[in-house]
């Protein structure tokens, strides 16, 4: 006999909790302020402890994130920085008197820059061997046809020259070396000197100290001045007169870089060989 009585009190309190919830629902959708209140309370209990869970897990997931995911950052970053670099240069270049330099080009019959095939390549390594950080060693070599002296630039313009092509690497000058040097010319007023890199003290800038002796001016764009036995074509950019220094002897420039030869990850080697 017990069990109908049984069952009648779970329907009735079945039926006692739908009717519990309806009511609360009604009084939820009609903005009661005791249960508003309710409400906050329980939010307020329960908040602090669910803010620091996730103060808990959030860096263990950033930082899971970030181990299994460096690879694909660092290559988006490179491509990213690649890609600036290319902007840059496309700025430079808009400044530099196109009708000049294709003049220069034909007196001294030598193809355009946009002839010359391109080897992309990727740095692999960073300073080498004692060199005080102005070299750093590529994915490409003899097999790729990389030779010895080629031209290395970025999107943005010089950085260097191939030092010493091995079969699948090559190791790179970069134009900060002191030992580095290329002529050059200020397109603002045709005149041609000799540059030089300012050490690893200095990875921004170069210095030109031979040949200037005309007016030259702080702003002045700097491309590579080429030639028939230059190991640079023309027409490469270089950077802008930042600071113009009278010597005895004439003037003596220095030059902020276009291109970043200390932060780099892909490069293009220009295939270029100089007419003998």
């Amino acid at each position: 006999m017990a069990a109908p009585a049984h069952r009648g009190r779970s329907w009735y309190t079945i039926g006692l909790l739908v009717l519990t919830a309806l009511t609360l629902l009604t009084l939820d959708f009609r903005g009661f302020g005791p249960l508003e209140s309710a409400q906050n309370t329980a939010r307020g209990v329960f908040g602090p402890a669910r803010s620091v869970g996730d103060a808990v897990t959030t860096p263990v997931t950033n930082g899971l994130d970030g181990l299994f995911n460096y690879g694909e950052l660092e290559d988006r970053n490179a491509e990213l920085e690649a890609r600036i670099a290319e902007l840059e240069g496309e700025i430079f270049a808009t400044q530099v008197d196109a009708d000049e330099l294709a003049r220069l080009k034909a007196e001294l019959g030598l193809e355009s820059i946009d002839d010359i095939p391109v080897q992309v390549a990727q740095v692999v390594s960073g300073p080498l061997g004692n060199f005080s950080g102005n070299t750093v060693e590529i994915d490409r070599g003899k097999l790729d046809g990389i030779r010895d002296g080629m031209p290395v630039i970025t999107g943005a313009g010089l950085v260097g020259r191939v030092l010493s092509a091995g079969r699948n690497r090559s190791t790179v000058q970069l134009i900060t070396d002191t030992e580095f040097t290329v002529g050059v010319r200020i397109t603002q007023d045709g005149e041609v000197g000799l540059a030089h890199g300012d050490g690893a003290g200095s990875p921004d800038q170069i210095t030109i100290d031979q040949g200037i002796s005309g007016s030259v001016s702080v702003g002045d764009l700097v491309i590579t001045s080429g030639g028939r036995t230059s190991r640079f074509p023309p027409g490469l950019a270089i950077g802008i007169v930042s600071d113009v220094i009278k010597k005895d002897r004439g003037l003596e420039l220095k030059v902020a870089l276009n291109a970043d030869p200390a932060n780099i990850g892909f490069v293009n080697v220009v295939q270029f060989a100089p007419q003998e």
